[in-house]
């Protein structure tokens, strides 16, 4: 799973160039902030995180998993600056659907992205725009082999 996430992460810095930042989402835009403080990151960023949603044993040690890969898309918008975020929704989606990571060894990581479903997560007062987009994909994790 780690390997999968540092893919995403590389990818959309490589292909999306107005990201300034894309890193897991460890909760770094849920925390209330002002005027004198900012979350830790650099805007425009991408933040992913990814959610199995079921899993099957195949051997010992080894399970078939379904997963959830979610990218937040955060940028700060200043008060009455009127943006369009859309453009730059749609080439993180463009960078990851239909696409799949591979390993050292030139395996693939995974099943290819598929578009699952994105929404605006509500702004708040601070200017900050969200928009979350949701991949599914397969992928045998083995990490529980000895």
């Amino acid at each position: 799973m780690k390997a999968i996430i540092d893919a995403v992460c590389e990818r959309l810095m490589d292909e999306c160039k107005f990201l300034r930042q894309s890193t897991y989402d460890i909760g770094q835009l849920n925390e209330a902030w002002g005027e004198s403080s900012r979350p830790p990151v650099a805007f425009p960023c991408a933040l992913v995180s990814c959610e199995i949603t079921r899993a099957r044993e195949l051997y010992p040690g080894v399970q078939e998993c379904d997963a959830d890969i979610s990218v937040t898309y955060a940028e700060i918008v200043a008060q009455g600056e009127v943006t369009d975020p859309y453009e730059r929704i749609t080439k993180i989606y463009s960078a990851l659907q239909s696409w799949y990571p591979v390993g050292d060894d030139g395996e693939p990581l995974c099943y290819p992205f598929d578009r699952a479903r994105g929404r605006r997560i509500n702004a708040d007062r601070s200017g900050l725009y969200r928009y979350l987009i949701t991949f599914r994909t397969a992928f045998e994790d083995r990490s529980a082999v000895t």
